[in-house]
């Protein structure tokens, strides 16, 4: 595999720019910034043995942060093509979990990192991804692994009500930034999460 060697403070990719390759941190650490609200956020810091920028080569979406070597740094580079080989072998319902995955996760990405944050903006979450586990087990074919997820997700939404109506009228200090309309999971008819 080819090896890229990145100067402190140089940009590997930015935000926004097209994925060709992801990367493994070999020497050295990688920040992961995004400019959120005019300022730029680090959100992780990649070190020795981690891997970035893999999100874009599995959805071919733009690069939603850029990376930015925080010390001189020694990557590995994984091709796009690298990595689609290994896909374009395995199976096709395999690829299409991992579609889903990366959708959801830039969801949950976009969603989260906006300012400000509130309580409320929690619990979304909580039910999104609660919703989105419970149409997962509604498709499995192991149907024992489906039928011993429900209770403890009857119970996980049992728990969310309890917190939402704890939180009911709660005067956060940071308003609110989702809106139950940008939490596209398909909701159940007649049911709520785990039922």
């Amino acid at each position: 595999m080819e090896r890229l060697n990145v100067k402190k403070d140089t940009f590997v990719f930015r935000e926004g720019d097209q994925g060709d390759a992801a990367y493994v941190v070999d020497l050295g650490a990688i920040a992961i910034v995004k400019a959120i609200d005019g300022e730029a956020m680090r959100l992780a810091t990649v070190r020795q043995g981690g891997m970035f920028g893999e999100m874009a080569i599995l959805d071919g979406s733009p690069r939603m942060a850029g990376a930015q070597a925080i010390e001189d740094t020694t990557l590995i580079v994984v091709p796009r093509h690298a990595i689609e080989s290994k896909l374009g072998k395995s199976d096709p319902s395999l690829r299409t979990v991992f579609r889903v995955l990366v959708q959801n996760l830039r969801n949950v990405h976009h969603a989260y990192i906006r300012r400000p944050r509130s309580t409320q903006d929690f619990l979304n979450l909580i039910e999104y991804n609660l919703t989105s586990l419970s149409a997962y087990m509604d498709k499995t074919e192991d149907r024992a692994l489906a039928e011993s997820a429900r209770s403890p997700m009857r119970s996980i939404a049992s728990a969310l009500l309890d917190l939402k109506r704890t939180f009911d009228g709660h005067a956060d200090r940071r308003g609110s930034v989702l809106e139950e309309a940008e939490l596209t999971v398909p909701r159940k008819r007649d049911k709520s999460p785990g039922n």
